[in-house]
C-alpha cells in the first residue's frame, strides 16, 4: 500500500489518519480497533506511532511501573 504525503507533513500522522480515520470518535469501538493494524519492523517506529495515538486522547497521561520479581518478600506473596 502506498500512502501519499504532502511535503513537510508528518508521515506517521498521515499513516495513522489513513489507517484509523476518525480515531477519536471510534477509539472505544472494539470492531473498529480490531479490524485494522499498523505493522512495523522496528520498536523505534512503534514508539513514534504510539505517541501519535496517545496525543489523540484527551486528558493526562500516566506511567504505571511494574516488576518481574519482588525483592525482600518475607511473606512470599510473589513467586
Amino acid at each position: 500500500m502506498t500512502i501519499s504525503t504532502n511535503e513537510g507533513s508528518n508521515p506517521i500522522l498521515t499513516l495513522v489518519e489513513h489507517i484509523y480515520p476518525n480515531f477519536t470518535k471510534n477509539a472505544f469501538k472494539s470492531k473498529y480497533l480490531t479490524s485494522r493494524a499498523i505493522l512495523t519492523p522496528k520498536n523505534e517506529f512503534v514508539d513514534r506511532i504510539n505517541k501519535v495515538f496517545m496525543d489523540k486522547f484527551l486528558g493526562s497521561t500516566y506511567t504505571y511501573t511494574s516488576f518481574d520479581k519482588a525483592t525482600n518478600d518475607k511473606q512470599e506473596n510473589y513467586p
